[in-house]
Order: C-alpha cells, then structure tokens, then sequence
C-alpha cells in the first residue's frame, strides 16, 4: 500500500474507482493537465457530509505527482491508495475550434486499455478496510463477475450498504 497499513480509525465510507488525469488542450493550444476521475469525485462529494471517507484505488507510481498534495491539503489519508502499474490512467482531450473533441490515452488505445485493467480495483483492495465501513461508493463496471461477486461476499460479511456508478 502507498501509506501505511494499520490505521488509526476505521473509516465510515469507502470510495473506489479509478482515479484519471486529463490533459485538455484549448483551440487556442493552451493545455492544462488536472487530476480527477470518478473515484476522486466521490472522494471530495463525500468528504461535505463526512470526515470519515477512504478512497481504496489502484494507482500508478505517477500518483503522488498529480495527486499527493491535493490529499494532503485536504486532509484525506493516502494509505487506500495502491500503487501497482507504471503510471495512471491519463488521457489527453484536445477541443477543436468547431467545437468537437478527440480523447485518447496518452500511452495509446492498447496500453490505455490494459492499463485501465491494471488499475481496476478488486475486492482484495477493498478487503482490508471493510471493518466497520457503513457504505462503499464503487465505480465499476459489469465485465467482470469474479469482481462483483467478491464485492457481494463482503457486503455479506461486513453489513455494508453499496453506491454504484456505472462507468461510461
């Protein structure tokens, strides 16, 4: 894990997706690279009605340049944070002047697409911060059963409730 293991208090809410950084660059050619994705989303919506949230994702080691300061800023723990692929999922949105965009990883279709693989968090990640959780937001889709249906035998086990988005 990024932190530590052990925790000083259990968490309340879990939220666990994928964490994304978009380079967007402007018809003028302006860029401007931002952190985000869903899992950082629900990270800070949640993060207004309760100091007790976790994110638990798969990061790349690239994450503490875009994302570390932000998390210690604001007051979020890093130890949900695990770090196992080269780099996170990072795409570059380029807006035309006719209004219309493109988006591509930055890494390329294949290895954007593998990546986003690597970084799919499981139920192992999730596993060691369930104790005492009242609810888990996940940001996962449906391709993979084995997933959700580790997800179900800890909801099972730890009485917590699900926030589902579906992915797009």
């Amino acid at each position: 894990y990024y932190n530590v293991i052990e925790r000083e208090k259990k968490m309340d809410y879990l939220c666990s997706g994928h964490v994304m950084i978009d380079t967007v660059q402007l018809p003028d050619g302006s860029t401007r690279t931002s952190m985000g994705g869903p899992v950082v989303f629900a990270l800070a919506g949640a993060a207004f009605f309760s100091d007790s949230v976790l994110m638990v994702s798969r990061v790349g080691e690239d994450f503490p340049q875009y994302f570390q300061h932000w998390f210690e800023d604001n007051g979020f723990s890093l130890e949900g944070a695990n770090i196992c692929s080269d780099y996170c999922n990072h795409h570059l949105i380029t807006h035309h002047p006719d209004g219309t965009y493109t988006e591509i990883s930055k890494y390329g279709q294949r290895l954007g697409d593998r990546n986003l693989g690597f970084l799919t968090p499981a139920p192992s990640d999730l596993a060691p911060f369930t104790d005492g959780v009242k609810a888990a937001y996940l940001c996962f889709g449906l391709e993979n059963m084995v997933t959700w249906r580790g997800i179900k035998k800890l909801k099972e086990e730890k009485g917590f409730r699900i926030m589902w988005e579906i992915p797009t």
